[in-house]
């Protein structure tokens, strides 16, 4: 990790929302969360903004180089990860504009982005031996929930 001065993250970090797509669905996932991570996979990264994983490889390089924590590549089954020195939502916040102040991580933030804080796993058991596993927002609406089950409905059967 390079080491850049605080001063001039901000700029950087909110320079990089401005002309980079991937950093904004990235920040923008940051911003709407309600807790921040010491780590954030690329999987995870990809999966949860609808980007490239590769783009968001290449995001964490420049994030790297920026200076608000350290690219690193997955070996030896390990998964290809950016390690945080700054609280996340502080990162977002600094790249939308709300703000200009570099925070510590909390130190009850989670390892990482792997079970997502604001969903949740619920598990239906279909038949004696299938089991339904389905995630789903901690905030789901009654007319999601009516959306999702009409989606069921609409699935052919014999």
């Amino acid at each position: 990790m390079n080491t850049v001065a605080p001063s001039n993250i901000a700029s950087r970090v909110s320079g990089l929302y401005r002309d980079h797509d991937t950093a904004r669905a990235l920040f923008d996932w940051f911003h709407s969360r309600t807790n921040s991570a010491r780590e954030t996979k690329a999987r995870v990264a990809s999966q949860r903004t609808d980007r490239d994983y590769g783009d968001i490889v290449e995001l964490f390089k420049n994030l790297d180089e920026i200076g608000v924590g350290q690219y690193i590549v997955g070996r030896k089954g390990g998964e290809t990860r950016f390690v945080w020195s700054f609280d996340v939502k502080s990162l977002a916040l600094i790249a939308l504009g709300e703000s200009n102040e570099l925070l510590s991580i909390p130190s009850d933030a989670p390892q990482d982005d792997d079970d997502p804080e604001d969903e949740l796993k619920h598990e239906f058991a279909l038949r004696a031996n299938m089991t339904i596993t389905v995630r789903l927002p901690t905030d789901l609406t009654a007319r999601e929930a009516e959306r999702l089950a009409g989606w069921i409905r609409s699935l052919p059967f014999d």
